[in-house]
């Protein structure tokens, strides 16, 4: 009897504590990831393999912005990810100015050199996105 009760406590423990947690949603428009940070990976399992190694910005003759990125693929296969970079005025919102969606392909633990240019002069901050391919 008391191994029945063990075993249905713990059959419960291991049910309870394999249920998914979902992320709670951000209250505060700083919060949100896009806000924070440079780099926004779409997909999950993304995060971990991909990794941005160094980025940087420059500015053009007539005053756009330049962003560089250096990202490297952490497997030992080739990565097709898709990148796009969203450009933001100095108060953080955008400018209408996004890219399309560029098909990258990165080889087995190498790095690629993403770089791209705002098409006005009101960019002051960015965004890349990457997913995987579609």
């Amino acid at each position: 009897m008391v191994k029945c009760i063990i075993s249905t406590v713990l059959f419960g423990l291991l049910i309870s504590g394999c249920a998914p947690h979902r992320g709670e949603k951000p209250f505060w428009g700083h919060e949100y990831t896009e806000n924070n940070e440079t780099l926004v990976v779409l997909d999950s399992g993304l995060a971990s393999r991909l990794r941005l190694v160094d980025e940087a910005t420059d500015k053009t003759a007539d005053s756009r912005l330049i962003v560089k990125a250096k990202l490297m693929n952490r497997l030992e296969k080739t990565m097709r990810i898709q990148v796009q970079t969203v450009f933001k005025d100095a108060k953080g919102f955008s400018t209408g100015d996004e890219t399309n969606w560029e098909l990258i392909i990165i080889p087995a633990k190498a790095y690629y050199y993403y770089e791209v240019k705002a098409m006005n002069a009101k960019a002051a901050g960015y965004v890349i996105r990457c997913r995987y391919a579609k």
